[in-house]
């Protein structure tokens, strides 16, 4: 971990940088209190960890989370990383010589980054010297919480969680941020769109996500349906190749056009029809009984003037729901769906089910 001395000059970073705390203004008398009581800092505490906080060196500490200083140690004591803004202490507290404070980001200069989370940075004080431990970030900050997912996927170990930016200011995009273990993944801050026909379409609404291995490649990928500024919808693949997500140009196309042919073509007939038609997506499953193998029937009537029935043979027979463009729409509850050729894809209470068009 690393040790910072009150009267310590950094040299290395640009120019010498002489820390402003002392041990007059930080909880001067913290030597004379049991170690076990949590005190809350007091605005002149917080305002000389700000002023520490803003040093070029303490910047470029607090630019990245981690959970331990050695995570990101050599990146800072090398300088391969810039200092971002400006961050104030709103507000922290310590027990004995360990302080937890609450940051935030009030001025942000980064274009790597669109999204500057809150952070709670933790470190020990002795006498004059700072020893960090962590540097938490709050990706929830800001994010949708509709489209906070935590999710598994194949190329990731530990913990992932799919956070998703809405409004991001002087954006044209929605962004989707993937964050395993506390960290965004390379290339996992996403900028919604697609490029379809030659022109590319932000999404500025994302109204779902779906991560799934779509090329069958050993990673998982994510599909992301939302609408533009118009408010017409438009789908995107994000495809993980090996070391990063990147948008997938040709999928997204193949994905756009069975978005469009979905509604008019397989479940929807113009206003002025007179007859219904009807769309019919199945699958069956198995299960044993009585030493017997028994195959049940199960599916989706979608009807053309956007009612439907679900039907379950074997079951809860026939449960009747309504339906738009990508919500299958019951009395009591609401499912997210999605069609891929020939494939309906419903995200029910088990998770994502198939059902293949008859």
């Amino acid at each position: 971990m690393l040790t910072i001395s009150s009267t310590f000059i950094f040299i290395g970073c640009g120019n010498q940088k002489k820390s402003e705390v002392t041990a007059d203004n930080i909880n001067e008398e913290e030597s004379s209190e049991d170690d076990s009581t949590v005190q809350e800092l007091n605005s002149d505490e917080l305002d000389a960890l700000t002023t520490e906080f803003n040093t070029e060196f303490n910047m470029l500490v607090l630019k990245r989370p981690f959970n331990s200083f050695d995570e990101i140690r050599t990146d800072v004591e090398h300088c391969d990383v810039e200092p971002i803004g400006e961050y104030k202490c709103v507000s922290g507290s310590r027990t004995g010589n360990e302080y937890t404070v609450h940051v935030e980001v009030v001025e942000a200069d980064n274009d790597n980054e669109v999204v500057f989370p809150p952070r709670d940075v933790t470190f020990t004080k002795e006498g004059d010297e700072y020893t960090f431990i962590s540097n938490i970030f709050d990706w929830t900050s800001g994010a949708d919480e509709n489209l906070t997912l935590e999710t598994e996927f194949k190329q990731f170990d530990g913990k992932t969680y799919i956070y998703t930016y809405q409004t991001v200011e002087d954006r044209p995009n929605s962004y989707v941020y993937v964050i395993n273990n506390g960290k965004r993944v390379p290339g996992g801050n996403i900028a919604v769109f697609n490029y379809v026909n030659e022109i590319q379409n932000n999404i500025t609404s994302v109204i779902d996500i779906t991560p799934t291995d779509y090329n069958n490649d050993g990673y998982t990928d994510l599909i992301i349906t939302g609408t533009d500024a118009n408010g017409v919808k438009h789908i995107c693949a994000e495809e993980y190749s090996s070391v990063a997500f990147g948008p997938d140009a040709e999928k997204s196309t193949e994905l756009e056009a069975n978005l469009s042919n979905s509604t008019s073509e397989d479940a929807q007939s113009s206003a002025d029809s007179d007859s219904i038609e009807t769309v019919t997506y199945s699958r069956e499953e198995s299960r044993e009984e009585d030493g017997k193998t028994v195959v049940n029937s199960l599916g989706y009537n979608f009807y053309s003037d956007n009612t439907g029935e679900y039907y379950d043979l074997g079951g809860q027979g026939i449960v009747e729901f309504e339906w738009d463009d990508d919500t299958i729409i019951f009395s009591d509850k609401k499912y997210k769906y999605m069609i891929e050729g020939n494939v309906l894809k419903v995200r029910e209470d088990s998770g994502w089910i198939e059902y293949v068009k008859e």
